[in-house]
């Protein structure tokens, strides 16, 4: 993500930097397996900087959505469904983050307001594997549902 002006210029470099590797490595004529996929490589890498450089234009103009800060709101309740969709306990994912129950209880408790954004994305990673690994197996518990006699 570009910040400022002064990182916009030189992703403006590097994007130039890149655009002449691959102009010449089109130009050298090679199709061998290693120089096609350097090119598409480079490509890629072009196509990441100029979404960040499209990113901080639109922000400079001063257009951004607000909504998108507001949805910080629904982190810790996200999370706590998160971690019940994937199946775990707060014990389970406290040994998943290296740390004891007890501190998952009070991030969970306190709305996870006393936990670091390096532990909220930690936990976020961890919390989308969890339920890439829970969506491809048979749920692991149920919940009980009145009979409807």
């Amino acid at each position: 993500m570009i910040k400022n002006d002064r990182q916009l210029v030189v992703s403006r470099q590097q994007r130039d930097r890149l655009s002449t590797a691959v102009t010449g490595l089109a130009e050298s004529g090679h199709a061998d397996p290693i120089s096609t996929a350097h090119l598409a490589m480079l490509q890629a890498d072009i196509g990441k900087i100029d979404r960040e450089i499209a990113d901080y234009e639109t922000a400079a103009t001063g257009q951004f959505d607000p909504a998108s800060i507001t949805a910080l709101d629904h982190v810790a309740r996200d999370l706590v469904k998160a971690r019940i969709a994937a199946g775990l306990t707060q014990e389970a994912l406290a040994v998943m983050i290296h740390c004891k129950a007890q501190q998952v209880q009070r991030y969970e408790q306190s709305g996870y307001a006393s936990a670091s954004l390096k532990t909220l994305r930690t936990i976020s990673a961890t919390l989308l594997n969890a339920l890439m690994v829970s969506r491809s197996k048979p749920p692991s518990h149920t919940v009980a549902r009145p009979d409807r006699n």
